[in-house]
């Protein structure tokens, strides 16, 4: 085996290739005919984002921006690579339960800041709840919430209004704590500046 992976990397010619930590060697190996991942290798993270990314494709193909995605029983579950969030009529922050999705950093950290908000009067309450299509799409805001957004509206759904079709209130304001918290961080966080160069 070992022959022919040589032999079929001899053909390529002299290229540099970076190194790599294989599992099978327990070491760095730089000779591109060992860089091989066996099947059974957990290391390796295969597929994350596959489906995230053939959704969006999907959903692009029938003039969408991005998706929402349903689970087996019609609920609601998350979008790509970003969890969904929810306000009610009645003041309240829905997010889907995470027993079948991701449970994202970001609306994680949202759902602990949200409760300022009900403080405020601004908010009656916050659920994790299973939502249908229909339920979600009378909801009178929506948004995507996830690590590179961190907070998105969402004001039309297959081109029926959100609420009022605009930009909501509360999914500003929920934006706001987030982007308040990545900036100054929880109270006693210590934050340590790191050196990036080339």
């Amino acid at each position: 085996m070992l022959e022919k992976l040589h032999e079929k990397w001899s053909q390529v010619g002299k290229k540099p290739y970076p190194a790599m930590y294989s599992s099978t060697y327990g070491g760095i190996i730089l000779d591109p005919a060992l860089m091989v991942i066996p099947i059974d290798d957990h290391m390796v993270h295969r597929g994350h984002g596959v489906l995230d990314t053939a959704i969006i494709l999907k959903a692009e193909e029938k003039g969408a921006n991005a998706s929402i995605w349903v689970d087996e029983e019609g609920y609601i579950a998350e979008g790509p690579n970003v969890n969904v969030a929810f306000i009610t009529h009645d003041k309240e922050l829905i997010v889907p339960f995470f027993d079948k999705i991701l449970n994202g950093c970001t609306v994680l950290r949202m759902l602990e800041r949200a409760p300022k908000l009900v403080e405020q009067g601004r908010l009656k309450a916050l659920r994790t709840a299973n939502l249908t299509v229909e339920e979600a799409k009378r909801s009178a805001e929506m948004m995507y919430v996830g690590s590179t957004l961190p907070v998105l509206p969402i004001i039309a759904w297959d081109e029926q209004p959100i609420g009022d079709g605009k930009v909501g209130e509360l999914t500003m304001a929920l934006s706001d704590l987030v982007w308040e918290d990545m900036v100054a961080g929880p109270v006693g966080t210590q934050r340590i500046a790191v050196p990036y160069t080339e």
